[in-house]
């Protein structure tokens, strides 16, 4: 049987294990106090959230700051990386195209009064 392709499907699985952790709260644990605040979750959802195999939509990534007493900021990377979310290939040919933005970027001129500049 293949091996299922790994993708990542959220952006805060590593910080929510780093602050569950830090609080000294299981994935149980937490799963108790989420559905105490009214969301139906089980351990293994925590599981699949923070190892990235699961979305996680606005409101959960609400009620999971709310259940670890941090500010759903604090959930979301400084500085998220497409990377991560794109195939090798597809990662290649969109940062060629960023290249070529700002290369086209660059070969304009500052001044648009002087008119194009002849060589």
């Amino acid at each position: 049987m293949p091996r299922r392709k790994e993708t990542t499907k959220n952006l805060v699985g590593a910080l929510l294990r780093k602050y569950r952790e830090a609080k000294n709260i299981s994935q149980d644990g937490l799963a108790v106090k989420l559905q105490l605040l009214g969301w139906d979750v089980t351990r293994m959802t925590i599981t699949r959230i923070e190892s990235r195999n699961r979305l996680v939509s606005d409101f959960e990534i609400y009620i999971l700051a709310t259940a670890l007493e941090v500010n759903p900021k604090d959930l979301m990377p400084d500085s998220p990386s497409l990377d991560i979310f794109l195939k090798e290939d597809v990662r290649e040919k969109f940062r060629a195209k960023i290249e070529a933005a700002k290369a086209k970027k660059n070969q304009r001129p500052t001044d648009k009064s002087k008119g194009p500049e002849v060589s």
